[in-house]
């Protein structure tokens, strides 16, 4: 798992050891059920800066999940910005920061099992 310690939240502000950490105004996080193939999720905008991909599926480590983030582009291959994988184990995978412009951005998530809940976005 890349940067362990790391916490993804929605916009708000979560208490983490004791101390205030307010969530960025830009997150999203979009929740799905599994279909066995790729899912694409739908498009967000994001302001320029710094930001990361993350997400899992809950299921008990059976199976490999790959989250993709990409720039959404019209009448070209949508280019590839920062991807994580792991075991679908209740648990959340995160990207490195990565600087963008500002712009459309999506995930999409690879996982070959259905019917599991997963969630993804970039924080």
């Amino acid at each position: 798992m890349k940067n362990p310690s790391r916490i993804a939240v929605a916009a708000g502000t979560v208490a983490v050891f004791g101390m205030a950490l307010a969530a960025p105004a830009f997150a999203w996080e979009n929740t799905f059920t599994t279909t066995g193939s790729n899912i694409r999720l739908p498009d967000h905008s994001l302001s320029s800066g710094s930001h990361f991909v993350h997400g899992g599926v809950n299921n008990n480590c059976s199976g490999t999940v790959t989250v993709h983030w990409r720039r959404t582009v019209s009448g070209a291959p949508d280019p590839l910005i920062d991807q994580v994988s792991g075991a679908a184990c209740n648990v959340e995978y995160y990207g490195d920061y990565k600087s963008v412009s500002s712009g459309t951005y999506h995930v999409d998530v690879d996982y070959g099992t259905k019917g599991k809940t997963g969630w993804a976005g970039v924080e």
